[in-house]
């Protein structure tokens, strides 16, 4: 539903574990303009997680956001100023940089075709002999590498496979990690920004397929999984990359347990360990087939004793998760 009072547009709540794509429509008034920002929050059992992704809208430009003087053209100076600013974390989009590096290896200059939606709105006009037309790669080849296990404070090594299409003039790559996790041995001069959990590469003006590196290592003393997702972007057309998306840190002295599970018919008593400092949520379930969060859970010195409610009737299985 939408909130017009306070302008927000609010889900759920929502009492299961099902993963969910919220979608609403948002058509500004004939009078608006300038740019806007979205922001927004889930919540889950009273823990507070910001939405991240994207969160400005505005009119789309005529002249190209790396464009500074507005000549309609891109020059080395421009383009070098712009990816570095996206290095260095500032509101560059991925498609929008490789667009950019596009249109400067195609003459520089360029025009606005409002007949698509950016990036490919600024069309160089060295392809404009061809009809302008934006071409979209068909077949991508990428692909994330690496063990789905390692052990608390021991280093797993990644490598981010990308064979860009034929006749490829620009393109990079950005790599999301863990929070938490220690970033290093970056290859191919890739950046890590530490603040948003970002590695980037590129750009790379050429065709030439390339095997990106990297090594993450996982906090000391605690059992926790690392979620991998990262993105490549070819002349402005943006793909998300495929593999491995998750590893596991654990061993025999942080792997969490629930050690006792006692009931007195009116409460259950379950005592859980693990690595002193871990977080974890209980769920519970009638049928091992759907769970339900408990509680979020922090063992601050390797244990903890919770009570759950017994008057649900028949068997009620549990279990930790790690997040």
């Amino acid at each position: 539903m939408f909130d017009a009072a306070t302008g927000k547009v609010k889900f759920g709540p929502f009492t299961d574990t099902t993963a969910r794509t919220l979608s609403y429509k948002v058509t500004p008034p004939a009078s608006a303009t300038g740019r806007k920002e979205f922001t927004g929050i889930g919540s889950v059992d009273g823990v507070n997680y910001r939405i991240g992704g994207d969160r400005i809208i505005e009119q789309s430009p005529t002249q190209h956001p790396a464009d500074t003087d507005k000549n309609f053209a891109i020059n080395v100076a421009e383009l070098t100023a712009y990816a570095a600013a996206w290095k260095r974390g500032e509101d560059v989009p991925l498609s929008y940089l490789t667009r950019a590096g596009f249109i400067w290896r195609h003459g520089e200059a360029y025009k606005f075709d409002g007949s698509h939606e950016p990036p490919f709105c600024w069309v160089p006009f060295q392809t404009i002999d061809d009809g302008g037309v934006i071409r979209v790669a068909s077949i991508v080849e990428t692909e994330r590498v690496g063990s789905g296990e390692t052990r608390p404070g021991v280093s797993a090594n990644f490598e981010v496979r990308i064979v860009p299409p034929a006749g490829t003039s620009a393109y990079a790559v950005e790599e999301k990690v863990p929070l938490g996790w220690a970033v290093g041995n970056i290859s191919h001069e890739g950046t890590y920004d530490a603040s948003a959990g970002i590695i980037r590469w590129g750009m790379f003006f050429d065709a030439t397929a390339r095997s990106l590196t990297y090594a993450l290592t996982p906090p000391p003393g605690v059992t926790a999984v690392a979620r991998l997702g990262g993105r490549v972007s070819f002349d402005g057309a943006t793909y998300e990359i495929s593999g491995c998306e998750k590893t596991t840190s654990t061993d025999s002295t942080t792997l969490p347990t629930i050690g006792k599970c006692e009931s007195d018919g009116s409460k259950v008593r379950l005592e859980l360990s693990g690595g002193a400092g871990q977080v974890g949520v209980l769920q519970s379930s009638t049928d091992l087939i759907h769970w339900l969060d408990v509680t979020t859970l922090y063992l601050p010195d390797g244990t903890v004793q919770f009570d759950d409610d017994a008057s649900v009737s028949g068997v009620k299985y549990y279990r930790l998760q790690i997040r």
